[in-house]
C-alpha cells in the first residue's frame, strides 16, 4: 500500500505539470489530457508486469491508473464541466476508484493488473481525442486491432487463466460480467463505424479535423 501510495503521489505530481501547461481555454481538448497521459504509462508497466512477473510494475500500474481518474475528478467540474458525461466519468471513474479500493483491500490487484495492457486502445483513441483526429485510416485500425486483440483475445484469455479468482469472488464476477459485455458493444458499436466510414472517401485521408467524443 505504501508503494502504491508514493507512486500514486509522483503520478499526479507528473499530470499536474501537463496540466500546468495545457490551454485551458480549450475545454474540449483539456478533457483528454489526464486519460492521454496515464493510459501509456498503465498499460507498458502492466506488460512489463506480465512479462517479468515483478510485483513492484504492478503496484506502479496500479498508481498511474488511479492518477487520471482522480485528476479529472478534481479538476474536471471545474474546467469541463461540460465534458464530464456522467456515465462515462462520474459514474465509471467512482466504480473503478471503489474497485481499486476492494482490489488492495483483498489482495487482487496483482492479478487485476494483468488486465491492464488494455490501456494500449485506450491511449490511442485519446490520441485521436486529444489532436481531434476524427478520420484517419492508420489510427482507426490500429484502434481497432488493439481494441480486438487486448479487450476481447487477450481480455478473455487472461479471464479464463484466472477463472478461479473470479468464480471464487463474487465482487469480481460481477465487474466481469459488465466489463465484457461493455467490451462486446464498444467493439460492435466501432466495427459498424468502420464499414461504414471505410466506404466514405474522406475516411482514407491522413487527417481532419473533428469534434472529440467522451465515448468509449
Amino acid at each position: 500500500v505504501d508503494l502504491l501510495i508514493e507512486h500514486l503521489f509522483y503520478a499526479i505530481l507528473v499530470l499536474h505539470v501537463f496540466w500546468f501547461f495545457e490551454d485551458k481555454t480549450n475545454p474540449k481538448k483539456a478533457s483528454n489530457l489526464f486519460t492521454l497521459v496515464n493510459s501509456l504509462p498503465t498499460a507498458i508497466l502492466s506488460t512489463i508486469y506480465v512479462i517479468k512477473k515483478d510485483v513492484w510494475y504492478s503496484t506502479v500500474s496500479h498508481s498511474w491508473f488511479l492518477s487520471g481518474m482522480i485528476m479529472e475528478m478534481a479538476y474536471g467540474y471545474i474546467y469541463y464541466p461540460e465534458q464530464m458525461v456522467f456515465a462515462t466519468t462520474t459514474m465509471h471513474h467512482t466504480a473503478y476508484l471503489f474497485t481499486e479500493w476492494y482490489l488492495v483491500r483483498t489482495g487482487l490487484a496483482a492479478p487485476f493488473s494483468v488486465y491492464f495492457p488494455q490501456e494500449f486502445p485506450t491511449f490511442v483513441l485519446q490520441v485521436k481525442r486529444y489532436w481531434f483526429i476524427e478520420n484517419n485510416f492508420w489510427l482507426e485500425t490500429i484502434f481497432g486491432f488493439l481494441f480486438f486483440f487486448l479487450r476481447w483475445l487477450f481480455y478473455f484469455y487472461v479471464s479464463w487463466s484466472l477463472r478461479h479468482e473470479i468464480l471464487n469472488d463474487y465482487f469480481y464476477m460481477f465487474a466481469f460480467s459488465g466489463v465484457t459485455f461493455m467490451h462486446v458493444t464498444w467493439l460492435y458499436s466501432w466495427f459498424v463505424k468502420y464499414i461504414k466510414k471505410i466506404n466514405n472517401k474522406e475516411f482514407w485521408s491522413n487527417e481532419k479535423g473533428g469534434k472529440s467524443q467522451k465515448s468509449l
